[in-house]
């Protein structure tokens, strides 16, 4: 039974064949909100967090059959983390993503994910993430579920967000965001079983408070 790609063991670098697609929403960048309740204890009341783009980094992975696992990013994208530090769980955090902003180190492949075979990036050009429940679940964990929408369908994920100390005491947050879905269920079929269902994603990035 294969196991969900994981970033860590990937290289960019290597060759991308043209029939492997990547397609994970990010979406999730999301679970910065309660990290950042574990993280800045200190801290009190409702704040702004802005995620710092040059700190940011989308990755996907996708597996296939007979080929090596395609990895990418998206260099295009945007999101709003709202943190209560007194309530954890009523942070909230939206992200959008331009899907045509893929880079997967092929001008081919990318277009191919682009195109309508995958994101049809020219009819639905954005893929979200708005949060509806935030849990702590360990002193450096978080656990993110929000609904997902991609080509025009909306379902509900849940992601697993490691919080990266050290950045607090700088006025910042960093994390790193895990997770898998299946992207079947929203109508992405391209290549199936050749090309796998499960699309994993992982976002590491740093935020900075905002005042209100």
């Amino acid at each position: 039974m294969r196991q969900t790609p994981h970033l860590a063991d990937l290289n960019l670098s290597q060759h991308l064949t043209y029939r492997t697609a990547k397609i994970r929403l990010p979406f999730r960048l999301l679970l910065c909100s309660v990290a950042a309740a574990v993280t800045l204890s200190a801290a009190t009341g409702r704040s702004n967090w802005v995620i710092d783009p040059k700190k940011t980094k989308i990755s996907f992975a996708v597996d296939a059959t007979g080929w090596p696992k395609t990895v990418g990013v998206f260099h295009e994208f945007d999101g709003k983390i709202i943190v209560d530090f007194d309530k954890p769980r009523q942070s909230r955090v939206t992200f959008t993503v331009r899907t045509g902003s893929v880079d997967v180190g092929s001008d081919l492949l990318a277009a191919l994910i682009r195109s309508s075979a995958f994101f049809n990036s020219d009819k639905f050009p954005e893929a979200t993430f708005a949060s509806t429940a935030i849990e702590k679940t360990s002193a450096k964990t978080v656990r993110v579920t929000g609904n997902m929408t991609v080509l025009g369908v909306t379902h509900p994920e849940t992601f697993d967000v490691l919080v990266e100390a050290g950045l607090a005491e700088k006025g910042r947050l960093g994390y790193k965001a895990i997770g898998t879905f299946n992207r079947s269920k929203y109508g992405m079929t391209t290549g199936i079983p050749v090309i796998d269902d499960a699309v994993g994603i992982e976002i590491t990035t740093e935020q900075y408070e905002q005042p209100n």
